[in-house]
C-alpha cells in the first residue's frame, strides 16, 4: 500500500487518550489514517461487515474487547486484516504468545518508530497478497480460456500420457464420428488405431515417454477406426507437450473438419440454426437432467463469478448448502428415487420464491446450493434461520405422497481471501458435516463455517504435502497381503500409498483422505494410484502370479462421472481382466453420498470389477447401507479387531460377521496383530484377514501364500 493513501485503521485500547496519541503519532509520521476505536465485539462485527479495513492495532491488555476475540472475529468473517499487538510486557514471551494467537507482530508500547515500520511492512505484505490473489484468478481465467480455445480449435488436438488422454477436443470427436466426447476421452489412444498401425503409435509413445530426453517432433500417417468402425487415415503431428503441469505427448491433426457442413447439407439447417442448437446444447450442460434445475457445474461457475466480484470490489457474498437430513429415510423410503427428484424440484421452487434474488441449483442428490450476492455473515445467518423455519413448515406432496423435510444449512462466506469455488463448497460441506454430527434427532439447523486456526494449519500442510508429492514423484505404493481363513489360496494385496511430508516423515493416504478436502486433488491422487497399481499388477501377473489388488478410492470418485469408464480403460490398457482389482470405498463416504455412491459402484460392477466397503460398522445402522449399494466384500473397521484382541469375550465383531454372512457378504477383518484372535475369527465365519501379524505393508508383493496355507 502506498502510505500517501489513507490507512483504514481499527484500534483496540481501553484508554481513549492512548488512542488519540496513536492517531497523532501516525499524523506526525506522515501516515494519513482514518481510525475507528472499537470498544465491543458487536461494534467490531458491524464495522467489519459494513466497511473495508486495512489494519488493526490493539493493546494486549485491552479488557472491553480482548484482541484474541478480535482475531477470531476477523477469521470468522474471512477478512484479510493484519493484527499488530502493542504490549507493555518486556521480553520475548509476550511476542511468542501474541504471534501464536494470530497477531502478525508484537511491538513494545511507546516504541513508535518500530510500530510505524511494522505497519508499513504489513501494508506492503497485504498489497502483495491482494496482487497475488488477483493474479491467481487471472491465471485460472487464462487457463480456462486456453482450454476453451483448445476445445473449439479447428485442428484436432489431444494430450496423451501413458497412452491415455489427458485432454481431447471436439474436433477429434468430429473427425472420428463420435457424438459423445466423453466416450472418446476415456479410450486408450492405441484402441483407436488399426492393428497394422499400432506399432507406429507404440514406438512413438515409447520415444516420447523416455526419461531425460526431449525427442524431435515428428509427423506420421496413421489409420484410425472411427465410431462406425470405418478406417480413416490421418496425418498426425507428435511433439512433447505439457498439460495441467503434466509432461505428456501432444497429438495433433490439421485435417479439416467436415461434420458441420455435412450436417447442415443433410438436414437443411442454416448456420444460424446450427449456432442456436449449439447454444441450446451448451445451456443443457448446465441443467440437472432429472429436475431442470441448474446443476453442480452451473453452481461452480456462479461461485467463481461471485469470487471475481469479491476480489475486485472487496464485497462479501454467501454460499448456502441446503442438505436434507436423513434423505434416505425421509424422502427415498417414502417416494422412491424417481419421485424424490420431483420433491427436490418442488423444494427448490419454494425456496426460490422465498429468496428471489438468490441463484439456486442442485448441488447433489440430497442438497441444493444457493449463491447470495451482497451478503454479510450476519445477513447470511439471518436468511438461513428464516429459511430453516420456512422449510420446516413445508409439506412436500408428490403424487399423493407427502414428506416433511428437515434441512441442514451450511454457510460458506465468500470474501477476497477465498481462492476458488472448491474452497467455498468445501467450507459449506464441512459446516453441514458439523451440523449432521451434532443434530442427533435430525431436526435440522444452521451453521456458519469457521475453521480453528490449528485446523487451517494442519489442512494446508497436508494439502501442500500431497501437491508436492504428486508434482515431484514423492509418492510410492506398498502392499499388504490379504489371507484366506477358509482354504482360499488367492494371492491378494491391499494397495496403500505413502508420501513424504516436508519433514521427511512417511504419511499414509488414510491421513490424507481425512485431512485434505480438495476433491480435485484427491481425484488426481486416485487416478495416480490406479495407473501405478495397474502397472505393478501387470508386471506381477506377467511373472506367473494370479494376483489381485484391492485399491482404495476417495470420496472424490463419487463426483467424477467419467471415472467408471476411465477405470475400465485403465485396466484394459494394462492388459488386466476387470476382476483383477477390487475397488474399496469408506463406509462414512458411502453413507454421506448414498445416491452418488450407488450410481458409481453400480457402474464399476457393471464393468465386471468387484467393489468393497471398508471401515464398516461405524455408522448408526450399517446394515441399512448395504441395501442400497452392490458390494460383494465388506471389510470391518479396525476398532472391532482391536476390541476383540483386548477382550476375547467381546461379541461385537462376531455378531456383525454373523449378520453379514446371512447377507451373503464376503468379510475381511484388518489389523490382526497376534495369533490369539485367529480361532475366534475362524469360528465367527470371517473369510479373510489382514494385519501386521501376517506381514506389514511392503514395497514388494512377495508374501508366501503357499507357505501360509
Amino acid at each position: 500500500m502506498n502510505l500517501t493513501e489513507t490507512l483504514r485503521l481499527l484500534i483496540l485500547n481501553d484508554s481513549r487518550s492512548e488512542v488519540e496519541r496513536l492517531v497523532s503519532m501516525f499524523r506526525n509520521a506522515g501516515v494519513s489514517a482514518r481510525t475507528q476505536h472499537a470498544t465491543s465485539l458487536e461494534m467490531l462485527s458491524k464495522l467489519l461487515e459494513e466497511q473495508s479495513w486495512d489494519l488493526l492495532v490493539g493493546h494486549d491488555a485491552t479488557s472491553n474487547l480482548p484482541v484474541s476475540q478480535a482475531i477470531k472475529e476477523i477469521s470468522r468473517l474471512n477478512r484479510d486484516i493484519p493484527v499488530i499487538l502493542v504490549t507493555e510486557t518486556e521480553g520475548s514471551q509476550a511476542t511468542v504468545e501474541g504471534m501464536r494467537s494470530g497477531a502478525t507482530d508484537v511491538v513494545q508500547l511507546d516504541d513508535d518508530q518500530h510500530l510505524i515500520l511494522v505497519i508499513k511492512r504489513e501494508m506492503r505484505n497485504r498489497e502483495h497478497r491482494q496482487t497475488h490473489r488477483l493474479a491467481e484468478r487471472k491465471r485460472r481465467d487464462a487457463e480456462q480460456q486456453a482450454r476453451d480455445l483448445l476445445m473449439n480449435a479447428k485442428d484436432a488436438i489431444a494430450y496423451v500420457q501413458e497412452g491415455m488422454f489427458l485432454f481431447v477436443n471436439d474436433t477429434w470427436a468430429e473427425l472420428l464420428s463420435y457424438d459423445d466426447l466423453d466416450e472418446l476421452a476415456v479410450m486408450p489412444l492405441i484402441d483407436l488405431v488399426v492393428d497394422d498401425d499400432q506399432a507406429k503409435i507404440k514406438q512413438a509413445l515409447k520415444k516420447f515417454n523416455a526419461l531425460n530426453v526431449e525427442p524431435e517432433p515428428e509427423t506420421l500417417t496413421v489409420r484410425f477406426i472411427d465410431a462406425s468402425e470405418q478406417e480413416r487415415a490421418l496425418d498426425i503431428y507428435l511433439s512433447q507437450g505439457t498439460f495441467d503441469n503434466e509432461n505428456c505427448l501432444l497429438v495433433k491433426s490439421t485435417q479439416p473438419r467436415t461434420l458441420p457442413a455435412t450436417t447442415e447439407q443433410s438436414t437443411g439447417t442454416t448456420s444460424a440454426e446450427s449456432a442456436a442448437k449449439a447454444e441450446d446444447h451448451s445451456h443443457l450442460k448446465l441443467r440437472d437432467t432429472n429436475t431442470g434445475l441448474f446443476n453442480r457445474t452451473a453452481l461452480f461457475q456462479r461461485i467463481e463469478k461471485a469470487l471475481d466480484d469479491c476480489a475486485e470490489h472487496g464485497t462479501s457474498q454467501a454460499f448456502l448448502l441446503i442438505e436434507i437430513a436423513e434423505f434416505e429415510h425421509r424422502v427415498i423410503a417414502t417416494l422412491g428415487y424417481r419421485l424424490a427428484d420431483q420433491a427436490i424440484k418442488e423444494l427448490a421452487s419454494r425456496v426460490s420464491e422465498q429468496l428471489q434474488d438468490a441463484y439456486i441449483g442442485r448441488f447433489s442428490d440430497s442438497a441444493l446450493g444457493l449463491v447470495i450476492s451482497d451478503c454479510s455473515a450476519t445477513k447470511a445467518l439471518k436468511l438461513a434461520e428464516q429459511l430453516l423455519s420456512f422449510i420446516n413448515e413445508q409439506i412436500i406432496e408428490v403424487k399423493t405422497n407427502t414428506v416433511h423435510i428437515r434441512p441442514h444449512i451450511g454457510i460458506s462466506l465468500m470474501t477476497e481471501v477465498i481462492e476458488n469455488s472448491d474452497e467455498v463448497t468445501k467450507h459449506a460441506r464441512l459446516a453441514v458435516d458439523s451440523l449432521r454430527s451434532s443434530d442427533t434427532k435430525s431436526e435440522g439447523g444452521v451453521h456458519l463455517f469457521e475453521l480453528p486456526e490449528q485446523e487451517i494449519s494442519a489442512e494446508e500442510t497436508m494439502t501442500h504435502a500431497l501437491e508436492n508429492a504428486l508434482n515431484n514423484e514423492l509418492l510410492h505404493l506398498v502392499f499388504q497381503p490379504i489371507i484366506g481363513l477358509r482354504g482360499s489360496g488367492d494371492e491378494q494385496y491391499e494397495v496403500m500409498v505413502r508420501l513424504q511430508d516436508e519433514s521427511g516423515q512417511q504419511v499414509s493416504t488414510q491421513e490424507v483422505f481425512y485431512s485434505v478436502g480438495d476433491l480435485a486433488l484427491l481425484n488426481k491422487l486416485d487416478r495416480w494410484v490406479v495407473l501405478t497399481a495397474a502397472k505393478k499388477l501387470s508386471e506381477q501377473r506377467n511373472k506367473g502370479h494370479n494376483t489381485r489388488l484391492w485399491i482404495n478410492l476417495s470420496e472424490a470418485a463419487f463426483y467424477d462421472e467419467n471415472l467408471p469408464s476411465w477405470l475400465k480403460v485403465a485396466l484394459k490398457a494394462a492388459d488386466l481382466p476387470a476382476d483383477a482389482v477390487v475397488f474399496q470405498m469408506k463406509e462414512s463416504d458411502v453413507a454421506k453420498h448414498i445416491t452418488k455412491a450407488r450410481e458409481f459402484l453400480t457402474a464399476v460392477t457393471e464393468n465386471g470389477t468387484p467393489v468393497s466397503i471398508t471401515n464398516f460398522g461405524c455408522v448408526l445402522n450399517p446394515l441399512n447401507t448395504l441395501k442400497h449399494i452392490p458390494v460383494e466384500y465388506v471389510k470391518l473397521d479396525g476398532s472391532y479387531t482391536k476390541e476383540l484382541q483386548e477382550n476375547p469375550r467381546s461379541s461385537g465383531l462376531t455378531n456383525l460377521v454373523k449378520e453379514l454372512n446371512e447377507l451373503k457378504k464376503i468379510t475381511i477383518v484388518p489389523f490382526v496383530e497376534n495369533a490369539s484372535a485367529l480361532s475366534k475369527l475362524w469360528q465367527a465365519g470371517v473369510h479373510y484377514i489382514q494385519g501386521y501379524y501376517l506381514q506389514e505393508p511392503n514395497a514388494n508383493m512377495n508374501y508366501d501364500f503357499e507357505g501360509d496355507g
